[in-house]
């Protein structure tokens, strides 16, 4: 899933799972863990502020990465 957060940094985060909410009006579902301490995690910080968030589909020549999203960067990287 990738999100803009409202300053502009591109957030990449993998996701094993989504899905099919809806057909009429097309709507996808994912489901966001919080950091420890409850803090929120990029991702869903950047669709509460934008409202926005592309699911992408990745194929097998790029897992390696992909994987490479889920380090945990500063939110001031753009991924």
């Amino acid at each position: 899933v990738t999100t803009v957060g409202s300053d502009g940094v591109i957030n990449a985060a993998p996701f094993s799972y989504f899905n099919v909410a809806s057909i009429e009006p097309m709507m996808v579902s994912i489901a966001v863990m919080r950091k420890p301490g409850s803090l929120m995690k990029d991702t869903a910080r950047n669709i509460q502020e934008t409202g926005e968030f592309v699911v992408n589909m990745v194929d097998v020549y790029n897992v390696d990465v992909m994987n490479q999203t889920s380090a945990d960067y500063p939110s001031t990287v753009s991924e």
